[in-house]
């Protein structure tokens, strides 16, 4: 038995697929976003945390 598509159907099948897409690339803009300022905080941490509590000699 042969199942024939319409033309509605076909368009309700791209449109679903272009939602996907859309989510997915959205998912991973903000994925990477979030690892940047992870690494970007975890960073400035580190730099900070030497800057400050590096010793000082008193003059």
């Amino acid at each position: 038995m042969k199942n024939e598509l319409k033309t509605q159907d076909i368009t309700a099948i791209i449109a679903q697929a272009n939602r996907e897409r859309i989510d997915a690339i959205g998912i991973l803009i903000f994925s990477g976003a979030r690892k940047a300022l992870t690494w970007a905080a975890r960073h400035a941490d580190r730099f900070l945390h030497a800057f400050l509590m590096s010793p000082v000699n008193p003059r």
